[in-house]
């Protein structure tokens, strides 16, 4: 897989602690559990917004895009984990 730089606006800033990190990935995880809840009936193929990358897709694209994009970064938090318990 390619690596892409993420634009600045989402690249993080500092390096939050192991406690903070799995509190904010938690967080995340329970706002799209409740915009996905939210938006139940709504026609998602057909709301379209652009993805800095591959261009427009639409919510049901975002919604796969944010697990894959998840599953991108667990060898990296095992490289850091690794890292640090060294």
């Amino acid at each position: 897989m390619r690596r892409i730089d993420a634009p600045v606006g989402v690249t993080p800033q500092g390096v939050p602690s192991a406690e903070d990190a799995l509190r904010l990935l938690a967080e995340s995880r329970a706002m799209l559990r409740s915009a996905i809840a939210d938006a139940d009936g709504l026609a998602l193929g057909l709301i379209m917004h652009p993805h800095p990358v591959v261009g427009e897709i639409n919510l049901y694209e975002w919604i796969l895009f944010v697990g894959l994009h998840e599953q991108r970064h667990l060898p990296q938090i095992g490289e850091v984990a690794a890292a640090s318990a060294n």
